[in-house]
């Protein structure tokens, strides 16, 4: 079992199957679907896995948008 934290992905691939969800999605899959065929396609372990990715990159997004950080206030 990977370490907690470990970098077993890179943050490159994490932006692509988020990417790659939302274009299937956009193509009119579910969300789950989307994720199982972009682990597949893409050979990460499975849709839950896609799944994290996409809230890992929409915290960051989140975070790096905020007002607060814009300002340096916390």
């Amino acid at each position: 079992m990977a370490a907690a934290g470990s970098k077993r992905y890179s943050a490159e691939l994490k932006r692509d199957a988020v990417d790659m969800v939302g274009q299937l999605v956009a193509q009119g899959s579910t969300e789950w679907a989307a994720m199982g065929k972009t682990a597949d396609l893409l050979g990460v372990g499975s849709a839950e896995t896609v799944r994290q990715f996409g809230r890992i990159v929409t915290r960051h997004h989140a975070a790096s948008r905020s007002p607060m950080r814009a300002t340096g206030q916390r």
